[in-house]
């Protein structure tokens, strides 16, 4: 039987973020906040791509949802960047970043961190047939 490492070993619990001189730690959420923000991601995903879901109960993004999109996903660095003074913009990047990380990983969270106003996140690709 193989043996693990240990996933503090190798998974990271937070994700590192500079903000005007100062690093935020997001923690990885509680794993029901976790599936909410998953659901979210793939409501998200099925209306922007126009395709449907394959399962009825596909969730989409309302409201509350989107008002709570950047609190879920920061956790209690929401809290910690809007009493240090943080812009809206640096709320809103950083809670993005923060969402893609949850539901794409690390790679996807750098790629939307480093470009200006998120340009480079991956739009749905429609297919052509020839």
């Amino acid at each position: 039987m193989p043996t693990f490492d240990d996933l503090g070993d190798f998974l990271s619990p937070t994700l590192d973020l500079p903000v005007g001189g100062r690093i935020y730690k997001v923690p990885s959420p509680p794993a029901k906040d976790g599936l909410r923000l998953q659901a979210i991601f793939s409501g998200a995903y099925f209306a922007v791509s126009g395709e449907k879901p394959e399962r009825a109960g596909a969730t989409t993004l309302d409201d509350t949802d989107e008002r709570d999109l950047y609190k879920v996903s920061l956790g209690p660095v929401h809290d910690e960047m809007i009493a240090d003074g943080c812009t809206w913009e640096q709320v809103k990047h950083a809670g993005i970043t923060a969402f893609i990380w949850h539901v794409a990983g690390a790679s996807a969270a750098l790629a939307y961190w480093t470009s200006p106003k998120g340009e480079t996140v991956p739009k749905a690709r429609k297919s052509s047939s020839t």
